[in-house]
């Protein structure tokens, strides 16, 4: 193994291979386990992955996929919060309106969890398994939280700077109140870092960060037979 592929830097951002002794169960495919912090840049990091051949499925979208107007999911969940106006006039779900129940209520969360995550998980390794890509790429930021980082051959952190985040995120539109409360929502760095193969240090440019993942893309598909 070449010092290269321990460590990649570009600007302010940097690819950093954290656990040496990683290699994929079996020689064709690899599934990799993204995830990161709110304000991240796992938009970026994902779409660049896609844009060098890897298959991505996303929690975000599949959660999505669950709740369309008239779905059995979308009636369960009305269901379980009975009085609560969950539902917008065309009958889609009003997420602002969730958000607002779940968002530090525990039991109001639980409730939530139940009903969504056995899909979502379900889904996200039905679809890893069903893909023929070398590289799969499971999108997912409760990556550890919902134990998916157990079932992935390896996983990626993204990381950036506290500051730097915060400003991504109003550069969103949230508040400074807002987007602090759900960085203190989330586990810490620290916290996901202790189940990482990869860490991707993402403080640099849109640039630096695209050069990053096109790395980390090269050294999965790097480490497969014919490849």
């Amino acid at each position: 193994m070449s010092d290269s592929d321990l460590s990649f830097f570009r600007g302010a951002s940097a690819l950093i291979r954290t656990d040496l002794s990683f290699r994929p169960a079996v020689t064709d495919k690899v599934v990799l386990g993204l995830t990161g912090g709110i304000g991240a840049g796992k938009s970026t990091v994902s779409a660049t992955l896609a844009a060098c051949g890897a298959y991505i499925v996303d929690a975000d979208l599949i959660s999505r996929e669950l709740v369309e107007p008239g779905s059995p999911t979308l009636t369960e969940i009305v269901a379980a919060f009975p009085g609560e106006e969950l539902l917008l006039a065309d009958g889609s779900l009003d997420r602002s309106a969730l958000a607002g129940l779940v968002f530090n209520n525990l039991s109001n969360r639980a409730v939530l969890d139940s009903i969504m995550l056995p899909q979502i998980i379900s889904l996200l390794l039905q679809r890893a398994k069903q893909s023929s890509r070398p590289v799969v790429i499971l999108d997912v930021a409760l990556l550890i939280e919902t134990g998916i980082h157990e079932k992935v051959d390896a996983v990626c952190v993204l990381t950036a700077d506290k500051q730097l985040r915060l400003d991504r995120l109003e550069g969103r539109g949230l508040s400074r109140t807002d987007a602090q409360s759900r960085m203190e929502a989330q586990l810490s760095d620290e916290e996901r870092l202790r189940y990482a193969h990869w860490n991707l240090l993402n403080n640099g440019s849109a640039a630096d960060t695209k050069a990053c993942a096109q790395e980390l893309y090269r050294q999965l598909n790097g480490m497969l037979s014919g490849h």
